[in-house]
């Protein structure tokens, strides 16, 4: 293992230890399979909990279900109604929490809420997400620091971000512990605790994405990926809704294609104002 590997993968152990007993939310991404991954190396089998948007075909499914048969952990699918009665239903229940209709907060809150009520109902009222919540520019600080460049500026700048938390902005990242929140579940994010932050900021976006996207996660975990010889479980990432068909779904629910379907959500949001104005 390469010393920066070494060095990220040690800090990530101590920043998740504390939350080792909890079961994890395993979307089938590499942030979350990178988190399942450190639990491992701590010699725990987590409890995991996933969705599956009704009868649809989940890419991130079938990889939970590997990595849990490989493990020994026990898993737990909840489903997500899928028809567009439901849809609806769902959409303006979580734009009256979230106090937006942004369509990727929309479609991040609806599953993270039905994972939310299935750790209350068979386990506590925490557990794990790969998901820091930090916003950068519109984008993630988790395994992989997405950037469009490496200059000092921006990397003072990021720190500096990385303590800021606005939570004032209703992205999807924010949405995800908000809906959790609506279900009385809170959410742990190892990715954004210290140390892991501080190192993970230390190294190189190119480092931090060798020899592949997110690859500094096969590097730290080879036994459990298979890094370098036998690679398993890595795949490119997609968003927690497009791997489960839940954004084309909902789209084609509401008649609209995606740079319409914004103001749907828009739409509904402002009925389901008006109504609260009227109770």
């Amino acid at each position: 293992m390469d010393e920066t590997a070494r060095r990220w993968r040690d800090a990530l152990l101590e920043s998740i230890e504390p939350y080792r007993k909890l079961p994890i939310l395993l979307s089938g991404g590499m942030d979350s399979l990178t988190l399942y991954a450190a639990l491992v190396e701590l010699g725990e089998r987590p409890d995991c909990v996933t969705y599956r948007l009704g009868v649809y075909p989940s890419e991130d499914v079938d990889m939970v279900e590997r990595v849990t048969r490989d493990h020994g952990s026990r898993l737990h699918v909840t489903m997500v109604p899928a028809d567009p009665a439901s849809i609806e239903h769902d959409v303006r229940h979580v734009v009256r929490f979230l106090g937006t209709g942004r369509k990727t907060a929309v479609e991040c809150a609806v599953p993270i809420m039905y994972m939310a009520r299935m750790v209350r109902r068979y386990f506590d009222d925490q557990a794990i997400l790969g998901d820091p919540g930090i916003v950068e520019d519109n984008r993630m600080f988790s395994v992989g620091v997405n950037t469009d460049g490496e200059t000092e500026y921006w990397r003072e700048w990021r720190r500096a971000r990385m303590l800021e938390r606005d939570d004032q902005v209703v992205n999807g990242s924010r949405a995800m512990v908000l809906a959790a929140e609506s279900e009385g579940l809170t959410l742990a994010r190892p990715f954004g605790e210290e140390p892991v932050v501080s190192v993970g900021l230390s190294i190189p976006v190119a480092e931090m994405n060798s020899p592949r996207q997110k690859g500094i996660a096969l590097r730290a975990f080879p036994r459990f990926f298979g890094y370098p010889d036998d690679v398993r479980y890595w795949r490119r990432n997609k968003s927690l809704q497009s791997a489960s068909h839940l954004r084309d779904v909902y789209h084609e629910a509401f008649g609209v294609g995606p740079k319409q379907v914004a103001a749907v959500y828009a739409r509904l949001l402002v009925e389901e104002t008006r109504q609260e104005r009227l109770w």
